[in-house]
């Protein structure tokens, strides 16, 4: 799992002045803390803008990096969630509802007002990555 993200994400930062060549071929996300850190702040953008240009926002679904969706209500999140890895789908789904209504309504909403164009988007990712990575010492 989010390993076809894992290599977007590596050309991302490749593409970063600052963030090219910090993550070496034997560098991978489930091994460090730090790049952990990183890729998930990368994975939640990319899932917020994806949400915004789908319109997750009016149709109350969120879309992840690779445009699968969800809706964002109980049923369907213990639909999604029954797979068999979940031992009990029911208390994750009302778990995750209140979060992934968060995500909708207030984060993806607050980045929709913005009115970022792509480049300015990109930018603003490159900034929070830069950050974080010399808060952790990887830059």
């Amino acid at each position: 799992m989010l390993e076809k993200e894992f290599v977007l994400f590596k050309k991302f930062c490749e593409q970063v002045g600052m963030l090219n060549g910090f993550i070496t071929e034997s560098d991978h996300w489930q091994f460090s803390t730090e790049l952990q850190n990183l890729f998930l702040t990368w994975v939640i953008f990319e899932s917020v803008h994806a949400t915004i240009r789908f319109g997750g926002i009016q149709t109350n679904r969120a879309y992840s990096g690779d445009l699968s969706n969800i809706d964002i209500d109980e049923s369907s999140l213990t639909a999604y969630l029954s797979d068999g890895n979940t031992r009990d789908a029911a208390s994750m789904a009302r778990f995750a509802y209140p979060v992934l209504q968060f995500f909708n309504m207030n984060l993806c909403r607050n980045v929709q007002n913005m009115r970022l164009d792509e480049k300015e988007a990109a930018a603003l990712m490159s900034l929070l990555l830069i950050n974080q990575s010399k808060k952790f010492g990887i830059s």
